[in-house]
């Protein structure tokens, strides 16, 4: 949900064509932390036997913890729009939400992009949500199972056996 949230969120921000950036960089970055995420595990392994507790539980405790209170810390701070921030003036409001009009990310008229069940309803009757939803699904399984990567190599093993390609 942080991806899909994350990039819903930013497209009240900014036009379609600002947008694309702003979302590869976010996916480099997370590839990137993806890339030192077991650097870090590592460390807070060492904490084994602090307070009576293996490592691999501090991992889940201290990564755990700081998710929860970024996500609350989230909840309070981040402004719902442009319209909303504080850190903005009016004039730089008034230019963000006058961009984002004229590129159509939100309409002319604020009751038209007001939320309503009946759009949610909609939404899940579009053959694309549902075809979206399948690839996700399994587009998830394979990126986060963890027997995903064992069950790429029995299945080349196993090819390679039963084939002979070995």
């Amino acid at each position: 949900g942080v991806f899909s949230g994350l990039f819903i969120y930013l497209s009240f921000w900014y036009p379609r064509r600002h947008l694309q950036s702003r979302l590869t960089a976010f996916l480099v970055i997370a590839t990137l932390t993806g890339a030192f995420s077991g650097l870090l595990a590592y460390a807070i392994i060492g904490m084994d036997g602090l307070g009576n507790r293996p490592g691999w539980a501090w991992i889940f405790i201290l990564e755990g913890l700081f998710s929860t209170l970024f996500g609350i810390s989230a909840f309070f701070t981040l402004p719902q729009s442009p319209s909303h921030a504080r850190f903005l003036t009016n004039i730089e409001k008034e230019y963000v939400i006058s961009r984002l009009r004229q590129t159509g990310a939100i309409s002319r008229d604020d009751n038209a992009d007001a939320f309503s069940w009946q759009e949610v309803r909609k939404a899940f009757t579009l053959p694309q949500v549902w075809l979206v939803s399948v690839i996700a699904f399994f587009f998830g399984r394979e990126l986060y199972s963890p027997t995903s990567a064992s069950t790429y190599t029995l299945l080349l093993v196993i090819g390679a056996i039963v084939f002979g390609l070995a």
